[in-house]
C-alpha cells in the first residue's frame, strides 16, 4: 500500500472515534471498498493517498476572488487546493473566510463575531461539491466569490436525471457512496439528504434571499447571494 499514508488513516480514525478499528489497516481499507487487489480504489486515493493530485490531477479546487461580479476579470486572488479530501475542505473554508465579511456585534461586554453567511452552508455547499461530482471529468471544482455572490461549480451532472427541483426538494441520490460514507463519519454530511435544503434554509435566514441552483450541460452550479454591504 505505498501509494496510501497510514498516519492520514490513523488521524481520520481518532478524528471519528473509530481507533478501535485501526488494528488491521488493510483489512479495515478493503473493507470499506478503499483498497482492492493491494490498490487504492478512486476513493482510497481520495481519502488517504499520499499524493492524490498525482494520479487524479482534476481531484483538487480552484478558487478565485474575483473584482465586482463579473469573472472576465483578472482574480484579486487566486488558490489551487490540494491535497486529500478533508485536507481540500479545511483549505477551501480557510479562503473563504478570508474573503467573506465578518461583522462584529457587541453583547455585554464583548464582541460577537458575526459572519456575512452562514458557516454551516458554506461547508454543505463545499462538502457537496467534492462528494456528489462527478470524478469521471476531469475538471476542478471551482469556487468562485465575487461582491455579491459566492458560485461553487461542481463538475458533472447529477445522476439518474435529478434535477434542480428534485435537489431542492431533498432527493438523495449518492454518486460516490464510499467517500460518502467517510465524509459522514467524520460529520460533514447527513445521510439524509439534507444539505441542500438546509442551505437555503441557512441562506434565507442570513440574507433574506434565495440561492441559484442550475445543472448545466456538465457541472452544477450553486450560487450563495452575499447581503449588500450595510445589511
Amino acid at each position: 500500500m505505498p501509494d496510501l499514508d497510514l498516519d492520514a488513516l490513523d488521524d481520520y480514525l481518532d478524528r471519528t472515534g473509530q481507533r478501535e478499528l485501526g488494528d488491521e489497516p488493510a483489512r479495515l481499507l478493503r473493507n470499506w471498498g478503499l483498497l482492492a487487489d493491494g490498490h487504492p480504489t478512486l476513493a482510497g486515493m481520495l481519502l488517504f493517498g499520499r499524493e492524490p493530485q498525482r494520479h487524479l490531477p482534476f481531484a483538487q479546487i480552484n478558487a478565485a476572488r474575483f473584482p465586482g461580479t463579473d469573472p472576465s476579470f483578472e482574480p484579486l486572488d487566486r488558490k489551487d487546493i490540494t491535497g486529500r479530501l478533508l485536507d481540500l475542505i479545511d483549505d477551501a473554508r480557510r479562503f473563504l473566510r478570508l474573503h467573506l465579511q465578518v461583522r462584529h456585534q457587541i453583547r455585554g461586554f464583548e464582541p460577537e463575531p458575526r459572519p456575512e453567511l452562514p458557516e454551516e452552508a458554506l461547508r454543505e455547499a463545499i462538502v457537496n461539491a467534492v462528494a456528489h461530482r462527478d470524478y469521471t471529468v476531469q475538471g476542478p471544482v471551482r469556487i468562485f466569490v465575487f461582491d455579491d455572490r459566492v458560485e461553487f461549480h461542481a463538475p458533472g451532472r447529477p445522476p439518474n436525471t435529478v434535477d434542480e427541483a428534485a435537489m431542492r426538494a431533498g432527493v438523495h441520490v449518492v454518486r460516490n457512496p464510499r467517500t460518502y460514507t467517510r465524509l459522514s463519519d467524520a460529520g460533514l454530511v447527513t445521510r439524509a439528504g439534507t444539505g441542500i435544503r438546509r442551505i437555503v434554509r441557512l441562506v434565507r435566514e442570513a440574507t433574506g434571499k434565495d440561492i441559484t441552483l442550475e445543472v448545466r450541460n456538465f457541472e452544477v452550479l450553486l450560487a450563495i447571494p452575499r447581503p449588500r454591504r450595510g445589511e
